[in-house]
């Protein structure tokens, strides 16, 4: 902190320090505000009690909150009219540096657009691949084996009809030789007989279905699943085609913004701007920080003390911030002001000695 020449150092505080006990004096008022607040002319007594929540109390607290955020309003304004004057030069050389900042962002924009086409692109060459895998390792294994497992059904319901026939068969044999020679007989025999050509007809049905199960079967691997892969195969070249295009689009657009962040890096802000502008960018959050706060005090609110105590915090990180911004652009401001006071001053003398 800089000492004018007629005050010795350690005589006053600087003004930071004097700022910040000012707003804690402000805070402690708040504090007791909030605790109790007194009519005018009435001392406090270790037997009288305070009456919270009376009608002068909440005015009171009222009105001296209303001062504090008041107060807050004024600083943080000083403040803010303070960035401006730091960020307004800096965003005007940003400006004339970069000579058409809209052509760089629609460049930024195309780019990533491309970047995402070609991760489109490779996310669908990938489902398409592992769609080929899974039929051809799961799904053309397992129906396969479903029109085995038919074949085989088919198999042994053929072969339970024709021991159906044998039974039926042995069993109207022996019917035959000793059913009597009557109506009931002839009946019976006639019963027995009607089961054997059922028997015959269920193992005709049977032997239709293996059939046709084996022609399913042959059907599906011989024409279904290679239609399948090969339909799966051109997916899957198709969107190896569409990543490959897609990724040389990515290529050409990183191409092009390389060569126009190229064009304008040699013309890029001093770094005393970018300085400035990095302690800008941590004031800004802060600045949203301290206008929350105020809009907390400026209804009632219990936790009024503790909002004003952050605020001094937060105000005096915003004050530090700006005050560095500043003295990064005086430092600036003087360095280019020098030549020009010493050839002013070497003028000066010159005339004086003539």
């Amino acid at each position: 902190m800089l000492l004018s020449p007629a005050q010795p150092r350690g005589t006053r505080r600087p003004k930071m320090i004097t700022g910040i006990l000012s707003h804690r004096r402000w805070a402690g008022a708040l504090v007791l505000l909030s605790l109790v607040v007194l009519r005018p002319g009435q001392a406090p007594s270790a037997h009288a009690q305070p009456q919270a929540g009376g009608p002068d109390q909440k005015a009171a607290a009222a009105e001296a909150m209303a001062g504090v955020v008041e107060r807050y309003e004024g600083l943080l304004g000083d403040l803010d009219r303070r960035l401006t004057a730091l960020a307004r030069p800096v965003l005007e050389e940003v400006a004339r540096s970069q000579g058409n900042p809209d052509r760089s962002v629609d460049q930024i924009m195309r780019t990533r657009q491309a970047e995402i086409d070609y991760l489109n692109a490779k996310s669908a060459r990938e489902v398409a691949e592992l769609t080929r895998t899974e039929y051809d390792q799961g799904t053309r294994q397992s129906e396969l084996a479903t029109a085995e497992a038919r074949i085989m059904a088919s198999k042994e319901e053929v072969e339970r009809a024709q021991r159906r026939i044998a039974e039926a068969k042995k069993r109207l044999a022996r019917i035959s030789g000793l059913a009597p020679q009557s109506a009931s007989g002839l009946d019976l025999v006639y019963q027995y007989t009607d089961r054997v050509e059922k028997a015959e007809l269920l193992e005709q049905q049977a032997r239709l279905q293996l059939s046709a199960v084996e022609d399913e079967k042959k059907v599906l691997a011989e024409y279904t699943i290679p239609k399948r892969l090969k339909e799966l195969d051109s997916d899957a070249h198709k969107a190896r085609a569409e990543e490959l295009a897609r990724n040389a689009a990515w290529e050409i657009e990183k191409g092009k913004l390389a060569a126009l962040r190229k064009n304008t890096e040699h013309s890029g802000p001093a770094e005393k701007n970018r300085r400035v502008l990095a302690l800008i960018d941590q004031a800004i959050p802060l600045e949203d920080k301290i206008r929350a706060k105020l809009g907390e005090l400026a209804g009632p609110n219990p936790r009024g003390a503790e909002l004003a105590n952050e605020m001094i915090v937060f105000l005096d990180q915003l004050r530090s911030l700006v005050a560095r911004a500043e003295a990064i652009r005086n430092i600036d401001d003087f360095a280019r002001l020098k030549p020009r006071l010493q050839q002013s001053a070497r003028k000066y003398r010159h005339s004086s000695a003539k």
